[in-house]
């Protein structure tokens, strides 16, 4: 058999297990997508307490997906834990095992600047000690894990891990996007960080009011909340829409990012409405058009029933 035949059954090979893996990434994570569609609408609805259910992630380098559980930092640790951490030099536990990376010397420091905003992304620390006493506390108590029951998360030690280089002064242009803007605090929390970042972000809250069957949206416009509303519309940064919509976001895409002029796209976060479908529409659609060794993250992978396919 000559070389260049050999060549060509290998490569064909090759084509068949990629095609065979998508073919089943694609059936875990879309599986039984009816049974979505009342978690869909729950979702969708804005919760009782008014915040925004948020976070857990999903960070990657230029062509590998990396999952990352949501309790990085949050996790109690005992003393052993605790000491082959800090011995590390990255960073510190507080008196309740709580575990923060140090920015790097020119980096911005993600969890002041997000506990200036108020977005729920670094306020697992403050509640999980009284979650833990007391399930009612709780806004997820049915979690397996202990560390993903309370309202809000621990995203700052893996954001500052994986965007801290981004948050430099000397970092060159690149554009942000976020999927899920919600009130904006966490967006403000991007915008004030990434300094050097074109950031967008896309929200279905402010598309036409109307009944969800007529694809309008009846839940109230959470966007117009924010006190720079009309400023990231004017702006082209917030873009209302469905983020689960190919031919939406093939639209922003090519309208608004795309340009001749915009810098390259290296940063995605998927903070939409947490359903493994949606999520692995992000994946399928944003990872493709990142600059290498760009990053992707998804968040709210935690143990909950709306993303256990995804995560699995």
């Amino acid at each position: 058999m000559s070389s260049q035949r050999l060549t060509q059954i290998l490569l064909l090979l090759n084509v068949t297990v990629v095609s065979i893996s998508l073919w089943s990434f694609i059936n875990v994570a879309d599986g039984g997508l009816s049974q979505f569609k009342s978690q869909e609408a729950a979702s969708f609805a804005p919760p009782e307490d008014a915040s925004p259910p948020v976070a857990a992630v999903e960070p990657i380098p230029s062509a590998k997906v990396l999952v990352v559980p949501d309790s990085q930092h949050g996790a109690v640790l005992d003393n052993a834990s605790q000491s082959a951490i800090t011995s590390g030099g990255i960073g510190t536990t507080n008196s309740n095992g709580f575990y923060f990376v140090h920015p790097k010397q020119g980096e911005r420091n993600f969890y002041e600047i997000a506990k200036k905003t108020g977005t729920d992304k670094v306020t697992a620390p403050v509640r999980l000690p009284d979650c833990l006493k007391n399930d009612a506390s709780c806004t997820r108590p049915g979690c397996v894990r202990p560390e993903c029951r309370p309202w809000g998360h621990h995203y700052d030690t893996i954001y500052q891990q994986r965007m801290g280089p981004y948050s430099r002064d000397d970092t060159d242009p690149f554009q942000f996007l976020e999927i899920g803007f919600y009130n904006g605090a966490g967006y403000d929390t991007y915008r004030e960080f990434l300094h050097n970042g074109e950031c967008h972000s896309i929200e279905i809250a402010c598309i036409e009011k109307g009944p969800r069957s007529e694809g309008k949206w009846p839940w109230g416009n959470f966007a117009e909340k924010n006190k720079r509303y009309q400023q990231y519309l004017d702006e082209d940064r917030l873009h209302c829409g469905d983020g689960s919509d190919v031919n939406y976001l093939d639209e922003v895409w090519r309208k608004s990012m795309k340009r001749p002029d915009a810098p390259p796209l290296k940063i995605v976060v998927d903070d939409g409405a947490h359903l493994a479908p949606h999520m692995a529409q992000s994946v399928f659609f944003w990872f493709p058009k990142i600059e290498p060794r760009g990053i992707l993250i998804v968040e709210d992978i935690q143990p909950i029933s709306e993303a256990n396919a995804f995560r699995t």
